[in-house]
């Protein structure tokens, strides 16, 4: 899960590289009507679909896995990335982020008070 999990982070907010730290807005998306049919009968592209797709994928599983992360803030990174808007962190901040946060992880352990893992834990 934490292969995944920096995966996810950092193809977020790493896509276009080394960048200097900026707070700079990007542009937004444009509008498009999502309707609960099939991506054939809604009027979407392939493209869109997959687009689609793939967002709802990674949303999916951040959420599961980092239910306290900020939405907004996500959508901010992989924004920027995307069009080449300047990064709020370097990628060293990110790495240095990520290695704190794995840290902190690892110490947090799901064993109970007498020393062993609840049910359901390997």
């Amino acid at each position: 899960m934490r292969t995944y999990l920096y995966i996810a982070i950092a193809a977020a907010f790493l896509i276009a590289g080394p960048v200097a730290c900026n707070k700079d807005t990007a542009p937004s998306a444009p509008a498009l009507t999502i309707t609960n049919t099939a991506p054939a009968s809604s009027g979407m592209s392939n493209t869109d679909a997959l687009s689609y797709g793939i967002g709802m994928d990674i949303g999916t599983k951040i959420k599961a896995d980092l239910p306290d992360l900020d939405n907004d803030i996500i959508m901010l990174g992989i924004r920027h990335a995307m069009t080449n808007t300047a990064l709020l962190m370097t990628e060293e901040q990110f790495n240095a982020t990520i290695k704190e946060y794995q840290q902190k992880m690892a110490t947090q352990t799901p064993q109970g008070a007498n020393g062993t893992l609840p049910a359901g834990h390997p």
